[in-house]
């Protein structure tokens, strides 16, 4: 259940990466493509700092605090092998 759970935050994060990719491919060079006219856009815009540009700048930090989760996450899945899936959000 474990490697279940690791192989799909593994897929999670690969479409995120394989999402931004594309806006920074298509989006970006023209900044705005409407969707549906007057009601929804996709905007390129980039936020280099956590919500709302807090810390903006501070990338390193960003970087230290998620690989610190991302182990001790990944820790709990393997230490915690007898726990349904559900019950492994519970737990971290």
């Amino acid at each position: 259940m474990a490697f279940i759970a690791l192989l799909l935050s593994v897929l999670v994060v690969a479409a995120d990466q394989i999402c931004k990719l594309l806006a920074v491919e298509y989006v970006k060079p023209v900044g705005t493509i409407p969707l549906i006219g007057g009601l929804l856009d996709l905007r390129y815009v980039e936020n280099r700092g956590a919500a709302f540009s807090i810390l903006q700048g501070q990338r390193w930090l960003f970087i230290s605090i998620t690989l610190i989760v991302s182990v001790l996450i990944v820790y709990a899945l393997f230490r915690y092998q007898n726990h349904e899936f559900f019950s492994y959000a519970a737990s971290i």
